[in-house]
């Protein structure tokens, strides 16, 4: 039987301590992706953001992005969702400031339009609401009845999803994104694509390793 010399051992040693932060990472990577793949976003989040840990990918960061924005499209809280969603954006980011990649671009934009389009629903729901209370407070002006104001003390308790000054806060960051996408000459229509600059990502520590711990539509055009 033919014996391996040290040196082929200390080679092969070698060898798995330089790669070692890769070969978890791929790890991380691959059960992320089962994950996803079965509609278990928060766990594919868990394994994915490991595999960031141990090696910096646009792939990465891709898969992060899609994670990211499935779970914000699951959640009821709206402003949970809209930083979900802005996790995404800055995922999706950090990955085109690495290699320019048409996908991770087309689900920026995706998600962008989605983050005008909840706003949207809620500013109009806002408004909505406001002239239901003025016709029912000059209603009750009108008629002089004795329970005045009882239909707007009503409408006051009803749930408000979104906060004024959460409303303001989205509002702002839309207009932020609108100039920066019209600096870097990108447009919110799909089919008009150029490059931009990317944003400076960051992201928290979402779990601990999660290779030691329990884990938790496609629409048309989209890889997700």
């Amino acid at each position: 039987m033919k014996k391996i010399s040290l040196v082929t051992c200390a080679c092969i040693v070698l060898f798995f301590i330089v790669n070692y932060n890769a070969i978890i990472s791929e790890y991380y990577n691959y059960k992320g992706n089962i994950l996803y793949q079965e509609g278990s976003f928060t766990g594919a989040l868990a394994y994915h953001n490991g595999s960031l840990q141990n090696k910096k990918s646009p792939e990465i960061l891709h898969n992060l992005g899609n994670d990211s924005f499935k779970i914000g499209e699951e959640n009821t809280d709206l402003q949970r969702k809209f930083e979900l969603y802005n996790n995404a954006l800055n995922f999706y980011s950090g990955s085109l400031s690495i290699a320019e990649n048409f996908e991770t671009r087309e689900n920026y934009n995706y998600v962008l339009e989605k983050i005008i389009e909840e706003f949207t629903k809620q500013e109009n729901k806002g408004q909505d609401k406001n002239r239901e209370e003025q016709d029912e407070n000059n209603n009750d002006q009108n008629q002089n009845s004795s329970n005045t104001g009882s239909n707007s003390e009503e409408n006051s308790g009803a749930q408000i999803e979104l906060s004024e000054s959460n409303m303001e806060e989205i509002k702002d960051y839309i207009e932020k994104l609108k100039r920066q996408q019209a600096k870097n000459g990108q447009y919110f229509n799909k089919e008009e694509q150029s490059d931009i600059d990317s944003n400076n990502f960051f992201f928290g520590n979402f779990v601990n390793d999660p290779f030691f711990q329990d884990v938790f539509n496609r629409g048309g055009e989209k890889d997700w």
